[in-house]
């Protein structure tokens, strides 16, 4: 009896959804496993990652007794870091041609051009993280000034009614004048 670790499909049609499972090589593909190990979701989430997660104890019990990994769940699992990755023999004559040197240059020109991108949008982030706070900044400033403006008004205001009461006060202090003056004539 060979044992296969492989992908069962689940899920709905145009989404798709597996299990990484241990089953007989003969089997059918959505058969009854013999053990469930892990699943994965193809789709990328909202981050840009795809969600993959196993039991790494189990697996590496399954490939300890010979279970043989398919083809998807080899790369996964590679990727994963559970076993190291499978060597292919068009990959060694390629490494070993002339074009090799010629590949590993664009390989790392590839890189270079995906860290500068990375980092413009860092700096992009940064640039538009920084208006943010100025653009913060001046409406927290405007509304100190118009608490300002309002506490000017209202001291305005105020030197306002202490001067009409002033007014008044003298107003009455003169008409208190007129009348003793006229008390004083009568007299």
């Amino acid at each position: 009896m060979v044992v296969r670790i492989r992908l069962a499909r689940h899920g709905l049609r145009n989404r798709p959804f597996y299990h990484i499972v241990v089953a007989n090589s003969r089997s059918k593909r959505d058969g009854k496993p013999i053990e469930k190990v892990g699943t994965y979701d193809p789709f990328p989430t909202s981050e840009g990652h795809k969600n993959i997660e196993w039991n790494g104890d189990r697996i590496k019990y399954w490939l300890s007794v010979g279970a043989q990994p398919s083809d998807v769940v080899n790369r996964l699992l590679s990727k994963g870091g559970l076993i190291p990755p499978i060597p292919k023999p068009w990959l060694a004559k390629l490494l070993d041609s002339p074009a090799a040197e010629g590949i590993a240059k664009m390989q790392e020109k590839t890189k270079r051009e995906k860290e500068r991108k990375r980092l413009e949008r860092e700096k992009i982030e940064m640039e538009k993280e920084n208006q943010r706070k100025k653009q913060r900044e001046k409406e927290r400033e405007r509304e100190r000034e118009r608490e300002r403006e309002k506490e000017k008004e209202e001291k305005e205001k105020e030197k306002e009614e202490k001067e009409k009461e002033k007014e008044k006060e003298k107003e009455k202090e003169k008409e208190k004048e007129k009348e003793k003056d006229k008390d004083k004539e009568k007299n």
